[in-house]
């Protein structure tokens, strides 16, 4: 066993506080964008671009890892409209 008992107990449980929040990259992107259309040089309105479009992808990926999740807990207390008969 690579940890037992004792160390596991002083390891944080991932919590709401520190799951990736996707609407936070969503901003993120936006604020990109906003910064890509002030931009006068060419070769930075092109990073900005590229770096806002990753950004709204993890936020794409995050939330539906939020959803894949909410609907796993749901089955799983019988719960919503996933729940299984």
């Amino acid at each position: 066993m690579l940890c037992d008992q004792e160390t596991m107990s002083r390891v944080p449980a991932m919590n709401h506080a520190v799951q990736p929040k996707p609407w936070l990259y969503c901003e993120a992107a936006e604020k990109l964008r906003e910064l890509a259309r002030q931009s006068h040089l060419p070769d930075i309105q092109g990073d900005l671009w590229d770096l806002a479009a990753r950004f709204q992808r993890m936020a794409a990926y995050y939330e539906e890892q939020r959803r894949h999740a909410t609907v796993q807990l749901e089955r799983r207390i019988g719960v919503g409209p996933h729940r299984t008969p």
